[in-house]
């Protein structure tokens, strides 16, 4: 744990910051250094590699580019555009894109070119790319490993001056571990390394030890807490068969607000969104955009997403973890845990979307009547979670179910999407890390599918095995239900008709 840095503002940093750096901080309208910016840059300046150990907002990402500049322009007298002499690696695509966008102001004013390499983007777009050169290279560990190891572009890799890897606890979880080896031994030893993550699991070591050479380390941290001390953490005890009412109840409550998300699958993004977006049209959730995102959605139309939400000023986000690690949103005032996640250390990351940069953030998560231990399993980890009790409103709550199940009645894909919620959620559910606390063998489905205000419980084979009637089952049957498009509706009654001239 190193000393808090007293310095007021970045023209007294020593060694002093070039007017190229200055001149890009005031373009972006920082003032002051974070805590965490203190202590790195000069560290960082001082030749030394550095490992450093910060709470999610903390303001990391200046922490690295500011020296990385620093360094290349103190190191080369000339710049050659297809030299690259700065890689920053980071675990997904969407984090990549929102440092290269940072990385391409200070290019500007350090007259240096910018590529970016992940998945997502075709080879041969690629290429054109980098024939307007890359001093430095954004990206995530699998392309870049693969443009190194491949040769690919003409890139000169040899005159690399520092190397980055962000979110490297994040990096590790993902499998990238043998990519970020094979990528550090295609490059020179002679280099500056910074190795930023939220936590520091022993798997990081190694990569210590290969990268790095007689290392700073630094935490950053408030009163030995792994949240900001900015953020109001809380829990609230939601008893399964009411908790999409109760979802709904927060966000209509939530007014001026920016909010996140987050739950446990893909197939309960799109169904929760689908209503959400619903009631929001017929009045229940005034003046608010409503945005959803997860991994399975094409990375073109995840990056509209995100563009849309950053530039909204009261709208709400539904999500996977796909969005729990890296990314800054501006004045992101709530954030939801509808599911508890799979592995608890993503709790840190999903609630380091909001109270960032010392602003003043909101958190809440919903866990069940009988998974309150995850509060005890996190106040070990030094994460400190009070409880709220939202009081019921048992008439609201009726509401909200009958109206969401006539949603489902009168839109066949809303229904489909209902029911693959369900099956996608109960599969999550056995899957989590912690099964002492979620344990599948504990879960009502009756209570799950009541929740979900569904019209049927689908019959997966848990359900068949232990002979569950559903209570709330409605006598509807799938094929009654309609599509809401006319153009869907009108192309299944066809089929229906075909298939009833020939007596199937």
């Amino acid at each position: 744990m190193l000393k808090r840095v007293m310095i007021s503002d970045f023209e007294h940093f020593q060694p002093s910051l070039r007017k190229e750096t200055l001149d890009t901080i005031k373009e972006f309208g920082f003032n002051t250094p974070t805590e965490v910016q203190k202590v790195v840059i000069p560290a960082f300046l001082d030749r030394k590699d550095v490992i450093v150990q910060s709470q999610t907002g903390s303001g990391k990402t200046l922490s690295f580019l500011i020296p990385l500049f620093e360094i290349i322009k103190r190191e080369r007298e000339s710049i050659e555009k297809k030299e690259v002499y700065g890689i920053i690696i980071s675990p997904t695509r969407e984090l990549a894109h929102q440092i290269y966008d940072i990385a391409k102001i200070f290019c500007k004013h350090f007259n240096m070119t910018i590529g970016l390499l992940t998945g997502g983007i075709d080879m041969s777009t690629l290429e054109e790319e980098m024939k307007k050169g890359a001093n430095i290279v954004v990206g995530t560990a699998g392309r870049i490993e693969e443009v190194i190891v491949n040769k690919l572009f003409e890139l000169e890799w040899n005159n690399v001056e520092v190397l980055i890897l962000d979110e490297g606890d994040r990096m590790i979880e993902m499998g990238f571990s043998q990519s970020m080896t094979r990528i550090i031994c295609h490059l020179p030893k002679q280099r500056r390394t910074g190795l930023f993550s939220a936590t520091m699991p022993k798997e990081l070591n190694k990569f210590v030890i290969a990268g790095c050479r007689n290392p700073y380390k630094i935490q950053i941290s408030n009163d030995n807490t792994l949240t900001p001390i900015s953020l109001a953490n809380e829990y609230c005890i939601v008893p399964y068969e009411i908790k999409m009412q109760t979802l709904i109840r927060v966000l209509k409550e939530s007014k001026d607000k920016k909010i996140v998300v987050f739950v446990l699958t893909c197939d309960q993004v799109d169904y929760i969104y689908n209503i959400i977006k619903i009631l929001h049209q017929e009045g229940y959730l005034k003046e608010k955009e409503i945005y959803s995102i997860h991994g399975k959605v094409k990375q073109i139309n995840r990056d509209k997403v995100i563009k849309k939400f950053e530039e909204s000023c009261e709208a709400i986000l539904i999500c996977t973890d796909v969005l729990a690690r890296g990314m800054d949103f501006d004045n992101i005032n709530y954030i939801i845990q509808y599911d508890p996640p799979q592995d608890p250390k993503t709790y840190i990351h999903r609630v380091g979307r909001t109270a960032r940069m010392g602003s003043i953030g909101h958190s809440l998560i919903f866990l069940g009547t009988l998974e309150k231990s995850f509060i005890l399993l996190m106040e070990k980890k030094n994460v400190k979670i009070i409880e709220r009790t939202i009081e019921r409103n048992e008439e609201e709550e009726k509401e909200y179910f009958n109206k969401i199940r006539e949603i489902c009645c009168k839109n066949r894909t809303v229904f489909k999407k209902s029911q693959n919620a369900f099956v996608s959620f109960c599969k999550g559910y056995g899957e989590h890390q912690c099964k002492y606390i979620f344990a599948i063998k504990k879960l009502v489905y009756n209570e799950v599918a009541k929740g979900m205000c569904l019209v049927k419980m689908p019959k997966i084979q848990e359900v068949k095995r232990m002979g569950i009637k559903y209570e709330e089952e409605m006598s509807i049957e799938e094929n009654e239900i309609p599509f809401a498009d006319e153009r869907l509706e009108q192309q299944r009654q066809e089929r229906g008709k075909k298939r009833k001239e020939k007596g199937v």
